[in-house]
């Protein structure tokens, strides 16, 4: 591979350097004293075109959490190599030290700008909504009905495996999962109702800690190629549930730190209700017991129904955060309109 970096450094003008190999698609090179990231991306001929877009954007609205890349020789964002597709970005060092805590509020803010700065706006129809939404609790009624019925087929095994012990005992904070789902449905309705509006900004896609550098005179998101302009309450979710599925998460510490994403980009309610929609999805946590095999088990089946359970039990959690702020809401609209 040495000798594809150079091909495509050279691409970029660059012709001295050293590599040091990070992972199996990063490396950082070393050039005059700079320091790049050169990145084989996970993007394809068809989704190239977004990542690029992204980046036009960025040079438009001058969004400086957006990490820079660097042009080719050829005026190009990226290059072509094998079949690859590759590019080169600063190298940015985070701070060293122990921040855990004002890392975590730094990310909130961080995305919370993004969101807000990229927000745009649209008209919704009530009529598809409302057919959305019917649709999607007959879905829970089902994966309940399917959940009860794994539950009378694990107590029927004369030795339940440690999988269904699992699953039995989980079964009550999973149905007030779908309860509290079934009613974010109906909030979310009458908040949609009420507002006329739906809203997108320019998602991340991946987001996670490791994606988030943190220094001592800037904050910068790296790695967007998963990048997309949709749901930002979707984003939020998606990195939420990567931050809550080990079993020593804190999540009353994310909760609170969760202020600092609203104080970058105060939710709507409409908002609140889709997000806590999207954390209590039951469907991944159902796959996990659709995919065990008793003849076939192993520890990891056990591993990934926790995992799964945790991040319920946190969006759980979450949306009792969620409900507080919305009533707030309504409470102050309330008092006005009386005023």
């Amino acid at each position: 591979m040495v000798e594809g970096i150079t091909e495509i450094l050279h691409a970029y003008g660059i012709h001295s350097f050293t590599v040091t190999k990070v992972t199996p698609r990063l490396w950082k090179i070393t050039s005059n004293n700079y320091n790049f990231a050169l990145k084989h991306a996970r993007l394809e001929e068809d989704t190239v075109e977004q990542w690029q877009e992204l980046y036009q954007l960025k040079a438009a609205r001058d969004l400086s959490l957006i990490s820079p890349v660097y042009r080719t020789i050829e005026g190009q964002i990226y290059c072509k190599h094998q079949k690859g597709i590759y590019y080169l970005s600063p190298w940015f060092d985070s701070e060293k030290g122990d921040h855990t805590t004002d890392k975590q509020q730094a990310i909130f803010a961080t995305v919370g700008r993004l969101h807000v700065e990229t927000k745009q706006a649209y008209s919704i129809e009530i009529e598809t909504i409302e057919k959305k939404i019917e649709d999607e609790k007959k879905k829970h009624e089902d994966v309940k009905s399917l959940l009860l019925q794994y539950i009378v087929h694990f107590e029927q095994i004369r030795y339940m495996p440690p999988f269904g012990l699992e699953v039995c005992t989980q079964l009550r904070d999973i149905l007030n999962a779908l309860r509290q789902l079934s009613k974010w449905y109906d909030n979310y309705l009458t908040d949609i109702k009420e507002e006329q509006t739906t809203y997108q900004s320019i998602c991340h896609g991946y987001l996670s800690a490791t994606h988030h550098i943190f220094t001592s005179d800037q904050t910068v998101l790296i790695n967007w190629e998963h990048a997309h302009f949709g749901d930002s309450m979707l984003d939020l979710q998606n990195y939420l549930h990567r931050a809550c599925f080990q079993h020593d998460t804190n999540m009353t510490k994310i909760i609170e730190d969760f202020s600092y994403y609203e104080n970058q980009n105060p939710l709507k309610n409409s908002e609140r209700s889709l997000l806590a929609i999207h954390l209590l999805q039951p469907f991944p946590y159902l796959q996990v017991i659709q995919e065990f095999d008793q003849a076939q088990a192993h520890p990891f089946q056990i591993r990934q129904l926790l995992q799964q359970y945790r991040r319920l039990l946190a969006g759980v959690m979450f949306q009792e955060m969620l409900e507080h702020n919305r009533n707030a809401v309504i409470e102050n609209q309330t008092k006005e309109e009386n005023d």
